[in-house]
């Protein structure tokens, strides 16, 4: 090439540019496409870990406050997009499924109500698997953000997941008692402690006690206990 020459002494490599030269002007510098650079922002490994706990925990959310599965599917696509560079970059199978035991301990935890002495196991679990997932990986990686990360996980598993919840929870129960004192019609009678009535133009299951007993056609008054319909 023109005007371009190389000088290499025993230790360093130097080459010299003639900046007029036709040679420099072919030089294109090409910018990374949409895709390209969203792939290099998901393979910094703490948008790895965070998509990746993040998705799981929008599964977990959608599990206890049932929708259209808008959250799920989010869910998924954050699981799919961080998991195209595990295989890369040298991520820690084992370390993934240390991550899948402290999500099903979340789940236990958010099933029963409350933390305690779990929800600091959990958490703990949850960091270690990060640890695990990142320690062979070809990226440096930044332990106290890593950390942080975790906190952000268990801030959402904690705090947020049970918040919407407790929404989701309220919003039943207020329609539930809007319908209190309705007067419904014995449609079937489905088990011992269920039974279908008519209301208005809809059908809806309601529960009952054990010793009461109704005919169908039967005008009842419903009433609320606990969040649910009753007879």
């Amino acid at each position: 090439m023109e005007n371009i020459s190389s000088n290499i002494d025993t230790s360093i490599g130097v080459v010299n540019f003639d900046i007029n030269s036709s040679a420099i002007q072919e030089i294109k510098f090409i910018k990374p496409s949409i895709a390209e650079r969203f792939y290099i922002s998901i393979s910094n490994p703490l948008f790895t870990y965070m998509f990746f706990g993040l998705g799981f925990a929008l599964i977990g959310l959608e599990l206890f406050a049932i929708g259209p599965g808008i959250m799920a599917f989010i869910g998924a696509l954050l699981i799919s997009f961080s998991s195209m560079t595990f295989n890369e970059f040298g991520l820690n199978y084992y370390g993934l499924l240390i991550f899948l035991l402290s999500f099903l301990t979340y789940i236990k935890i958010l099933s029963r109500g409350y933390f305690g002495f779990l929800g600091i196991v959990s958490f703990l679990i949850l960091h270690l698997s990060s640890l695990v997932m990142f320690s062979n990986y070809e990226l440096k990686i930044n332990q106290f953000l890593m950390f942080g990360c975790s906190v952000m996980l268990a801030f959402f598993y904690f705090i947020a997941i049970p918040t919407v919840i407790r929404s989701r929870l309220t919003t039943d129960t207020s329609a539930m008692s809007s319908l209190s004192g309705k007067k419904a019609q014995v449609v079937e009678i489905l088990n011992e402690k269920q039974v279908l009535v008519k209301l208005g133009t809809k059908e809806i299951v309601v529960s009952k006690n054990d010793d009461k007993t109704f005919d169908k056609t039967e005008e009842v008054f419903l009433s609320e206990e606990d969040g649910k319909l009753s007879i």
